[in-house]
């Protein structure tokens, strides 16, 4: 005997001035959007834009096995912005565990010269993430926010100092050939 796997339906539900949208599962209705941002080892700038889009598809695929689904998701070449819903029995910690894991396994098998050329030993990302629930920002802002990443408006701005300005003045002023 097959069971058919239930799927979850989205509604929007309009109270007050802003609309909220929900998930109705077979127990539940809910609405658990996570803010997630996975950073690559040291840092290094390994992920290039097609590398990106690729990990978009994979992490689609990923959360549907979750019965969750991809909302926003943007990066930078050292790290990913996903905004992410998952049903209320799943572990945000071991949904982002296995999101890890497997993109680690996807970008070394697809792009092993590109993983190679930044990371030299067997960890794709850093050991830390930062995970937040949207609770305390709007879902549309929190899009907004990752779609501008990567934008000459969204760079960081922040100074070096101490011993970090003197290295990074060093090799800001290395002559190039």
């Amino acid at each position: 005997m097959q069971c058919e796997k239930y799927k979850a339906q989205h509604y929007i539900y309009f109270g007050g001035s802003k609309a909220m949208e929900y998930t109705k599962g077979a127990h539940s209705v809910y609405s658990m959007t996570y803010h997630v941002v996975l950073v690559t080892k040291y840092r290094r700038p390994v992920m290039t834009e097609e590398m990106r889009a690729a990990a978009k598809e994979r992490v689609a695929y990923l959360l549907k096995l979750y019965d969750g689904r991809v909302i926003e998701m943007k990066g930078e070449p050292d790290h990913l912005h996903i905004l992410f819903s998952v049903p209320p029995a799943k572990a945000p910690a071991v949904v982002i565990a296995t999101l890890k894991t497997q993109l680690s396994k996807f970008f070394k098998a697809e792009y092993p010269e590109q993983v190679k050329r930044y990371l030299w030993k067997d960890a794709f990302w850093s050991s830390s993430y930062f995970v937040s629930t949207t609770g305390g920002a709007s879902t549309p802002t929190l899009e907004a926010y990752i779609r501008d990443q990567g934008t000459e408006h969204h760079k960081r701005k922040y100074v070096w100092s101490g011993k970090y300005a003197k290295k990074r003045k060093r090799a800001d002023s290395s002559p190039t050939d």
